[in-house]
């Protein structure tokens, strides 16, 4: 079976996005906390008082200008860029330039008043995250990342792990951004170095069905495997989207595609393993595998049947089924951790 650190890894670092929070406190420099709230009468008193409006706050050590662009003080940023603020200073951590944050939080106008005055549209972070990047997140930021590809934005910047901004809509669902990327030019088929990973994979992982059709009809390669040899329909059955997966065999996935170690869809559909609780076979996923050709009986390099896997993880449904359509048992699989769900009831036989 596939090991479950790479699955587990997979399922941990799609949930690592940038998500930038935080307020002013009163520990905080005045200007700082002036410009968080929008305070165009006080942000200018204060510089004219002296304030340094460079003068760090927050946790992540933002600038004012930083913070102003996160709260989208349209205002407030031209009072400081008129005043000298730096459109591309860094926080001390991660880096990130105001414009990132304008474009993390939808700020369209925030971040046009930001580019006017000189800020860099492909700049990123230490994981070199740009400000595109950022605005994929959300369909919310779709006007924001229209204004950033307008500008000239690369769509196919990557991360330090590879990620485009293609990537990272695919991966939060952004159904109409996938599509203003696609429309510009994004590579449909990039991996990412570390998992090789495919938008198409993170997003039939995640169940967004309305994003792997996009991906689909844009040229998505349903064969592209991923460093551990998963395919995504693999990792649809794994989910347990039975929409997903049909999408994918009606663009010629495989049924019968087989990891380095033999494990195929059914296998995990089958759930070996579950990477977390909400993780367990469903016959549906199970059904439509076998409608669509599966091997009822395929065995991994262990020796391990789907419905061995079955057995393992208690699943009494999905044992009934593969029983009922001529599933013969191969070799037990061993017990995969504590975080495995246990059902209410147990399948006779085992």
């Amino acid at each position: 079976m596939p090991t479950m650190p790479g699955l587990v890894m997979r399922r941990l670092l799609i949930a690592l996005l940038l998500g930038v929070v935080g307020c002013a406190t009163l520990r905080d420099p005045p200007l700082y906390r002036a410009a968080s709230a929008g305070d165009v009468g006080r942000v200018r008193s204060l510089l004219a008082a002296g304030n340094r409006i460079d003068e760090g706050g927050g946790k992540w050590g933002r600038t004012p200008l930083h913070e102003a662009a996160r709260e989208g003080h349209d205002a407030v940023v031209e009072v400081l860029l008129k005043s000298g603020a730096d459109p591309n200073a860094r926080t001390e951590k991660y880096t990130l330039t105001p414009l990132q944050l304008a474009a993390s939080f939808g700020h369209t106008s925030t971040a046009a008043l930001l580019i006017a005055q000189g800020a860099g549209v492909d700049t990123g972070d230490t994981s070199g995250n740009t400000p595109l990047w950022a605005a994929a997140r959300s369909d919310a930021n779709l006007a924001t990342a229209d204004l950033l590809i307008s500008k000239g934005a690369n769509v196919n910047a990557r991360d330090k792990w590879g990620w485009t901004p293609l990537y990272v809509a695919a991966l939060r669902g952004s159904e109409q951004i996938v599509q203003t990327l696609l429309d510009h030019g994004a590579d449909v088929n990039v991996q990412n170095e570390f998992l090789g990973d495919t938008p198409l994979e993170v997003a039939a992982t995640l169940g967004h069905v309305e994003v792997v059709r996009r991906l689909l009809a844009a040229g998505a390669d349903v064969t592209i495997r991923t460093n551990d040899g998963s395919t995504p329909l693999h990792m649809a059955a794994l989910s347990e989207r039975a929409d997903v997966a049909a999408l994918l065999l009606d663009h010629g996935a495989d049924p019968n595609a087989r990891t380095p170690d033999g494990t195929t869809p059914l296998h995990l559909a089958a759930s070996y393993c579950p990477v977390h609780p909400d993780s367990f076979g469903k016959t549906d996923v199970t059904k439509l595998l076998l409608a669509r050709g599966a091997e009822i009986n395929a065995t991994t390099k262990d020796g391990h049947t789907p419905l061995d896997v079955a057995l393992q993880v208690k699943d009494a449904a999905v044992v009934q089924l593969l029983r009922a359509r001529g599933a013969v048992e191969g070799k037990p699989v061993p017990p995969c951790g504590p975080h495995q769900r246990q059902a209410k009831s147990s399948p006779k036989g085992r």
